[in-house]
């Protein structure tokens, strides 16, 4: 990590550069919209599924994070190759959000 973002949680660092952006480039653009940190929290899990977590609690958070950092570096670039095919981001309802992820959670 740069000893610009020493002070940022190597994690969103890693979710911003997988964005193609700096830490305070991604917060603004995260807090911008009506998800807020919706969309770190849902990369978060995503990362955590890929790195074969299946466990109540995490157990090697320094291999986790590098492993965050390598999924960002290997990412860099494609937001920005298929932007224009992106869904845009609707107003999202948090409470449905929530009782969605609680159903999958059950149904898992």
């Amino acid at each position: 990590m740069s000893a610009d973002h020493a002070d940022w949680n190597p994690r969103y660092v890693a979710y911003a550069r997988a964005h193609g952006m700096t830490p305070q480039g991604m917060l603004a653009h995260d807090m911008s919209r009506p998800s807020k940190m919706v969309p770190f929290m849902v990369w978060i899990h995503r990362q955590l599924a890929r790195f074969g977590h299946r466990e109540r609690a995490l157990l090697d958070h320094d291999a986790f994070t590098a492993f965050c950092e390598a999924s960002a570096l290997n990412a860099e670039g494609w937001y920005e190759a298929h932007e224009s095919v992106m869904p845009q981001e609707p107003d999202v309802d948090l409470g449905g959000l929530f009782a969605l992820v609680q159903r999958a959670k059950i149904a898992a």
